[in-house]
């Protein structure tokens, strides 16, 4: 979500400026879908989380910056006091999370290998906008990177909740084909995807 809602507008931006009859097409979708389109060959590049080793030896990926997950919750919520939580603490509660997401993926996974019961997700949406305003007004929990919310946390509106268990890192990356040269205008879009991921400080 943080690639379509910042760095490929901004890349593609970047861009469009300096060749203006340039066509980009961007596909939202997830990585078991558009890893094979890559490979056949039907998209340029890609750029995904990529919690674990790509499976096809066609594919080459090169790490563009590093997010770090954090619960996160509104202020007033009665999980925000001072000390660690537990997973237990946080797996009763309700989320909200991005439709198909890897932190959801791990959150589950994570309950499963306990033997507990997976969090309940009622909301889903792939906005970080929406998901932020959901958990201010409600006693939704979510997971974003911490400086997404540096803002709301500054200004008493939001909360980071320590929960000991979760501490994931997810390398966002950008995968293509080792066997096939990039057009002129991909590797373009491509240089101002790694231009704009050297900025971002997430973990």
């Amino acid at each position: 979500v943080i690639v379509l809602s910042d760095l490929l507008p901004r890349a593609t931006e970047a861009l469009i400026r300096r060749q203006p009859n340039l066509t980009v097409e961007v596909r939202r979708g997830v990585n078991k879908d558009l890893l094979p389109s890559l490979a056949l060959g039907q998209l340029d590049f890609v750029v995904s989380g990529t919690p674990t080793p790509l499976t096809d030896d066609s594919l080459i990926s090169t790490v563009l910056f590093v997010l770090r997950d954090t619960v996160v919750a509104r202020a007033g919520h009665r999980l925000n006091r001072p000390g660690s939580l537990t997973i237990d603490d946080v797996l009763s509660e309700r989320w909200i999370f991005a439709p198909n997401s890897i932190q959801r993926q791990r959150l589950d996974a994570l309950a499963r290998s306990l033997g507990r019961k997976e969090p309940a997700v009622i909301v889903e949406s792939d906005s970080i906008q929406f998901r932020k305003a959901a958990v201010e007004g409600t006693d939704l929990l979510t997971l974003l990177p911490p400086n997404y919310v540096e803002r709301e946390v500054t200004a008493g509106i939001l909360a980071k909740l320590n929960v000991s268990e979760i501490d994931w890192t997810t390398p966002v990356s950008l995968i293509r084909r080792k066997a096939s040269e990039p057009t002129a205008a991909a590797r373009a879009l491509m240089a101002e995807v790694r231009r704009i991921s050297a900025t971002f400080q997430w973990n």
